[in-house]
């Protein structure tokens, strides 16, 4: 005999509505029970008060018709109150006055600082009733084309305002490779002035070329304006915070490049110098631009290993005796967005003691840098 095989399951798609539907027949079920509820409620009410007649196949006057009824408990499962049951039970003054529109609805104290208030967005729209519209965004060989059309377009009303007799036809572009052929009864009588002429163009043209690009050359005050403009904007669009632990921050070479570069791209934040110990903190805020140029002198740019032997000179030439805290190197902590910037200016706190460190950092609400730092792996230190 063959084996019997096991048939294979297939995938049973549930048809779209399906649920609905049911939830709609089991509403429809109950409305329909409440209604029957309520016409034999009614009919009871009926025979108690009234004297019985004998109306048959005409049914009792005063009792609802079913379909009637099923249509009055929709309706009321449609309206939607001014406040849910739920929230009544939390709400200040009369239940009853809560329809009125006039009157304000407020919470107990205890709860009033659960209550979230979104901030209203306006649509894009909101101005003159259009659609913003999106900017296109053209590839290269399209802006080409573009440009391309603009200049012959430009160039052609020029042509039609000279014949038209508007503007005067501009002086033939003459060059040394086409003397001959722009000016040929001239050139053949006397070439050398025509060539002395044609050199004196030239020079005019590019003097002219020269002088139109030093009137659209900003001056250096302009130059340094845009670029602070270029340093805030990129500031506005994302705030980015980077966080450095350095082990020595002595050297006062150090100190020096790591607040002129923090000045110049117009960074915000702080150089917290723990001297006691071996974590120093660099904190900068900035736009993308101004902490990409930062990091480039953190961790690539300053040789932490090897500083100057300015101060160890002078230390040996007092007498005194520099402390090594050991090799030197600079790490990245932490680096992300963040919604609002935590100093006003950069500054150089000098700590002698961690508690000193903390309590700074606790004054701008960012404690956990320290911690973070405290816990980032030393790489010098043997992995336990």
């Amino acid at each position: 005999m063959p084996k019997a095989s096991r048939p294979k399951r297939s995938f049973n798609f549930i048809e779209q509505g399906k649920y609905m539907d049911q939830a709609e027949r089991i509403r429809n079920r109950a409305l329909k029970k409440e209604a029957q509820g309520v016409i034999k409620s009614e009919a009871s009410e009926v025979k108690r008060e009234e004297p019985i007649l004998n109306l048959e196949g005409f049914g009792s006057p005063n009792v609802k018709d079913e379909m009637v009824i099923i249509k009055e408990l929709q309706e009321e499962l449609e309206q939607i109150p001014e406040v849910e049951w739920w929230d009544a039970l939390i709400l200040k003054g009369d239940e009853q006055n809560y329809g009125d529109q006039e009157t304000k609805y407020e919470f107990d104290d205890d709860l009033w600082l659960y209550v979230e208030h979104p901030v209203p967005i306006p649509p894009a729209n909101a101005n003159n009733g259009q659609p913003a519209a999106l900017p296109l965004m053209l590839t290269k060989e399209e802006r080409k084309k573009l440009r391309r059309r603009i200049r012959n377009e430009n160039q052609k009303d020029k042509r039609e305002r000279i014949l038209l007799g508007i503007d005067l036809p501009p002086p033939p572009k003459t060059k040394i490779s086409n003397l001959y052929r722009v000016m040929t009864a001239e050139a053949v009588a006397d070439p050398t002035q025509i060539e002395k002429e044609v050199k004196k163009q030239m020079d005019e043209r590019v003097a002219n070329h020269e002088a139109r690009n030093h009137a659209r050359m900003l001056t250096p005050l302009e130059r340094k304006e845009k670029k602070i403009n270029k340093l805030k904007n990129d500031r506005e669009k994302d705030l980015i915070c980077a966080v450095f632990r350095v082990r020595d921050l002595s050297h006062k070479l150090f100190k020096a490049k790591i607040d002129h570069t923090a000045q110049e791209s117009y960074l915000t934040g702080a150089m917290v110098v723990y001297t006691s110990g071996s974590i120093n903190l660099v904190i900068a805020e900035g736009g993308f631009k101004s902490i990409k140029k930062f990091k480039k002198l953190m961790l690539s740019r300053i040789d932490w290993a090897n500083p100057p032997p300015s101060l160890e000179t002078k230390s040996d030439a007092m007498g005194g005796e520099s402390v090594s805290k050991g090799p030197n190197k600079c790490v990245l902590v932490w680096e992300g967005s963040v919604k609002l910037a935590k100093f006003d200016h950069f500054v150089i706190k000098t700590c002698p003691t961690e508690a000193m460190a903390r309590k700074f950092l606790q004054n701008r609400c960012i404690p956990h840098f320290w911690e973070m730092a405290k816990n980032f792996p030393d790489p010098f230190e043997p992995a336990s």
